[in-house]
């Protein structure tokens, strides 16, 4: 498992994050250092779902200082493909949200739906699907307009995630609560509808309070970091709504961070935030810095795969059981119960249902998702974590103060 970036392309993550720094905040257009290499940067812009961002910048440049040409034009078709993204999931959702409006659902906006206006031009920050919190009783009201808007009810994920569809933009997860049943700080978000105040002008849409949204973002962006770890786009999202919301309440948002458990890992993202984007500070880079340039938008496999092994390891020691590969390897395509509950709330009351949950997994990754990519997945669950990784991901997790799910 990769753990630390290769020296010889420092720059072009470091004028990665330049050119998000430029667009995003205002700043002159910076010129790449010498002999970029411009197709590892595009790739780069494409792992981190930046394009838009990063081509703003890089379109801005002298002519002598422009990529090549093929880099240039890929930069520009996956920006015009970005843009109709974008146009199309906002002219969607604003007749969603008239409709829900006028037929009395209430409705809260949240993650990139709500940080898109926080950027200079929405295009700016990508967004694969929209996510809405909604009162779960008024859900035959909620499949009613979407199917007047051309949107199909996909599946509900078992807990707390009912997902439609309108090929090929818009995707919208409508949530009946902003964390699952085995997230430790479930019943603290439940409480997110009483914080909340109407938008104004509205009757039905809801709106977080400044410092519950950071709150929240904080909540999410742990959460992958755990899983597979989190990107440079996160560390910008939370950078930005900070610097346009200077009047949060402090002492109230530190109390909550306490309680949340989310103190060290806001100090920890805030410390990085602050040297890139105010400093433009990468001289030397600490082991986290690196472990979020290893990491697209929301974490990579390798790393997600190797927790997953750390589990299998813990859970096989804890038993008085020897690890193997292969019996990490039928664990990951045939997860426990205890795993299969945190997707499959049913297993709960109904634990002899677990076979039953593994078909219904693989036939959505299969026929639904269509996620599924055989050569890597193989490979990534025959790839047994070594003592070094587990010590890696053991000091990923304790710098910034967080407990392994």
């Amino acid at each position: 498992m990769d753990k630390h970036i290769n020296p010889a392309l420092k720059n072009e993550y470091v004028y990665l994050v330049r050119t998000m720094r430029s667009s995003a905040l205002g700043y002159d257009v910076p010129l790449p250092p010498e002999n970029l290499n411009w197709q590892f940067f595009l790739e780069l812009a494409k792992y981190n779902n930046c394009i838009c961002l990063v081509y703003n910048a890089v379109s801005a440049l002298p002519e002598q200082y422009l990529p090549p040409v093929d880099i240039l034009n890929s930069f520009k078709e996956l920006n015009g493909t970005c843009i109709v993204q974008d146009v199309n999931q906002q002219y969607e959702l604003k007749a969603i949200f008239k409709d829900f409006e006028n037929e009395g659902v209430y409705f809260l906006p949240m993650k990139g739906t709500v940080m898109k206006d926080e950027y200079p031009n929405s295009c700016f920050r990508h967004m694969s699907d929209a996510d809405i919190l909604f009162k779960v009783e008024q859900l035959p009201k909620v499949k009613a307009i979407m199917e007047r808007h051309g949107v199909d009810f996909d599946y509900f994920d078992d807990d707390n995630q009912y997902h439609f569809e309108k090929k090929p933009f818009l995707f919208i997860e409508m949530h009946s609560s902003l964390l699952n049943h085995t997230d430790k700080n479930r019943e603290y978000f439940l409480q997110i509808w009483n914080k909340s105040v109407l938008k104004e002008g509205c009757k039905y849409q809801f709106t977080m309070q400044a410092e519950d949204f950071y709150i929240y973002q904080l909540e999410h962006a742990s959460n992958h970091y755990r899983k597979g770890g989190i990107g440079v786009r996160i560390l910008l999202d939370l950078h930005l709504f900070v610097k346009n919301h200077t009047d949060m309440n402090w002492a109230y948002l530190n109390r909550q961070l306490e309680i949340t458990g989310l103190k060290k890992f806001s100090e920890e993202l805030n410390k990085i935030s602050q040297k890139w984007f105010d400093n433009c500070d990468f001289e030397v880079l600490s082991p986290l810095e690196e472990f979020i340039f290893l990491s697209s938008t929301l974490g990579r496999d390798e790393y997600y795969y190797a927790v997953l092994s750390l589990e299998h390891r813990r859970e096989q020691q804890k038993e008085h059981k020897k690890p193997s590969r292969l019996k990490f390897f039928l664990s990951s395509v045939f997860p426990s119960k205890d795993k299969m509950k945190r997707q499959f709330s049913y297993l709960e009351k109904f634990p002899f249902l677990l076979p039953a949950s593994w078909i219904q997994m693989w036939g959505r990754r299969v026929f639904i998702d269509k996620n599924i990519r055989f050569k890597s997945g193989l490979k990534s669950r025959i790839n047994y974590i070594t003592d070094e990784d587990e010590r890696y991901i053991e000091t990923m997790m304790n710098c910034v103060g967080l407990d392994k799910k």
